[in-house]
């Protein structure tokens, strides 16, 4: 569990940023009016009492696990839940807050997030594959697997923004010249062949 720097009594126990730093989910614990006063300050300028950056540490004057800017929290949805009441800490609430994006296909920017909290490089690169395929504005097969995920990371297509926790987050995106370079690379025969069992090196932390 991670302290809040900026707020007193919130405790994280995963953060992600996105690719522009900002961001992109956080999970937090605390009592009711810690939380509720936190999810405030989040909407308030710096010089009101609010809130631009969110700073996870591991103890009081530690260096930052994890830094992230605020950014526009219009742009920001939560979901909050109370656990049950224990002892000395009584109602504590659990809120995640969170870029919508993570949620769903951006078909016009031609990107999409992975976010979960999976430790196996398979399950990673099978939803890599998943959300590639949908992005794709020609279809492809499942046989193309490596050499087009291969081919997209060589093109920056992954990005790989630093998160704390159990949670793992994934930017992909097909860039705009991704039909020409599977047209020619059917007529060159380089998409002919059925994929290797060899999987690339693909979202290594």
């Amino acid at each position: 569990m991670f302290m809040l720097e900026e707020q007193s009594d919130v405790f994280i126990d995963a953060m992600a940023s996105d690719h522009h730093a900002q961001l992109l989910f956080v999970s937090a614990y605390g009592r009711d009016t810690s939380i509720q006063q936190f999810m405030a300050r989040l909407h308030q300028s710096s010089k009101d009492g609010g809130v631009d950056n969110l700073t996870a540490m591991k103890g009081y004057g530690q260096k930052p696990a994890l830094r992230v800017l605020v950014g526009d929290p219009k742009r920001l949805e939560k979901s909050s839940g109370r656990l049950a009441r224990t002892g000395l800490l009584g109602n504590l609430v659990h809120v995640w807050i969170f870029d919508p994006a993570v949620l769903a296909v951006d078909h016009a920017c031609r990107s999409a997030w992975i976010l979960d909290t999976k430790a196996d490089r398979e399950g990673q690169l099978a939803e890599a594959w998943r959300l590639i395929k949908e992005l794709s504005p020609v279809p492809l097969l499942d046989d193309w697997m490596t050499p087009v995920i291969e081919h997209i990371q060589q093109m920056g297509g992954f990005a790989l923004p630093p998160c704390i926790g159990h949670i793992h987050a994934c930017r992909v995106e097909v860039h705009e010249a991704f039909s020409d370079w599977v047209s020619r690379s059917l007529r060159e025969g380089h998409l002919a062949v059925p994929g290797t069992d060899q999987a690339p090196a693909l979202l290594a932390a």
